[in-house]
């Protein structure tokens, strides 16, 4: 955190966070697989690689 504002860092391990939980429910079946939601995901990722470039 010496590097990242203190909302960027929790938006990072939100977003770390989410994605792995739906990933996981994907792979064990407990959520259903759409191509819009791995899309959305995806774009979560960006939007958070985005803040790092920003804030630099």
């Amino acid at each position: 955190m010496k590097t990242l504002p203190t909302g960027s860092a929790y938006a990072i391990w939100v977003s770390i966070g989410a994605s792995a939980a739906v990933a996981y429910g994907m792979i064990t079946g407990d959520e259903n697989f759409s191509i819009i939601k791995v899309l959305l995901l995806l774009g979560m990722i960006a939007c958070v690689i985005g803040l790092k470039l920003v804030s630099s």
